[in-house]
Formats: C-alpha cells, sequence, structure tokens
C-alpha cells in the first residue's frame, strides 16, 4: 500500500506548481473558477485546493459523478459535491441531491 508521506505530499504539490509564478496563476484561476455560477466553470476549480494539500485531486468522468473527489492514497478520500447554478438563499430540492 503506498504510503501517504510528507515527502510523498510535497511532491506532488510541487509538480502541480513548481514555480511561485505557476503558484500565482493557480490561486488566481483557482479564486476565478469559485467565483464563477456555471458549473462547467466552477467544478474543476475545486479540484485546485485539494492538489495544494498533496491530494490527487480530480472531477471523475461520467454522468451524475461528484464535482471533484479528493485522494491521499489510500488513508482518505474527500468528495465535493457543489450546486453553485442555485441561489444562495432557501433550500436545495432533492430532485437535485442525489
Amino acid at each position: 500500500m503506498p504510503r501517504c508521506t510528507i515527502s510523498a505530499l510535497t511532491e506532488r504539490v510541487m509538480t502541480f506548481c513548481p514555480s511561485p509564478a505557476r503558484l500565482s496563476q493557480i490561486i488566481s484561476e483557482m479564486i476565478s473558477g469559485l467565483g464563477a455560477i456555471d458549473h462547467g466553470t466552477y467544478e474543476p476549480a475545486l479540484s485546485a485546493p485539494g492538489k495544494l494539500v498533496g491530494a490527487d485531486a480530480s472531477k471523475p468522468t461520467g454522468v451524475a459523478r461528484t464535482d471533484s473527489q479528493w485522494c491521499w492514497d489510500d488513508h482518505l478520500w474527500l468528495s465535493l459535491e457543489a450546486k453553485s447554478e442555485h441561489a444562495p438563499a432557501g433550500l436545495i430540492g432533492a430532485d437535485d441531491v442525489r
């Protein structure tokens, strides 16, 4: 089983953002994406914070999949589901949640 070590996490982060300029670009794109309403722009931005903390983070392919999944080897999994196209007030209807 792979080990979730500090050096392994650091290597993942450095692969994702190998320079201060790239880190600045990633953060700028992430903030812009997370400020969007359109799910096509919003959902990819959910994976950037996961990658910045060393997770293998991505949007799974296929229909009716979570918006972003973060995985630290076999130690921890996190699934994110956002409803960016809903109004900020009120409840999200049961038809919109699976």
